[in-house]
């Protein structure tokens, strides 16, 4: 007695081939445009600011470029950030992600994720509660 068992993946049209792959397109593009949020619980305090490329936001582990601006130190990893720093507002402030406040990079405490990215925090209560609210 022979059994015929129906086909595990269904066969799919090229119309509706083409509309799948036209979507995952899409979902990749809008995906990566936006910031996806890292989990809190694996922030750890940066000690040595200088190691931090304030423009790419990230934690390059080894002495970055000073850059003076109005008194204030900042740090880039290229000609091209240290340019920003000098000439950009926006390259010297971050958003702290548990108060919203705007914060000067030069001045706030820095917490790297284990990708290498970095927020900028107002206060080192800022960082605990932030941590503390995304540990639930």
């Amino acid at each position: 007695m022979s059994v015929t068992l129906p086909p595990l993946v269904p066969i799919l049209s090229v119309t509706r081939l083409h509309r799948i792959s036209c979507a995952a397109v899409l979902a990749l593009v809008v995906g990566c445009s936006e910031k996806t949020p890292h989990a809190a619980a694996t922030l750890t305090e940066v000690s040595d600011r200088s190691t931090v490329c304030m423009v790419n936001n990230t934690s390059m582990h080894a002495p970055q470029i000073p850059v003076t601006y109005e008194g204030r130190t900042y740090f880039g990893c290229c000609q091209m950030c240290v340019g920003r720093l000098q000439s950009d507002a926006t390259a010297r402030t971050a958003i702290d992600p548990q108060s919203g406040a705007t914060v000067d990079k030069s001045a706030a405490v820095i917490a790297e994720h284990d990708d290498g990215t970095v927020e900028y925090f107002s206060s080192y209560e800022n960082l605990g509660a932030y941590i503390e609210q995304h540990r639930r």
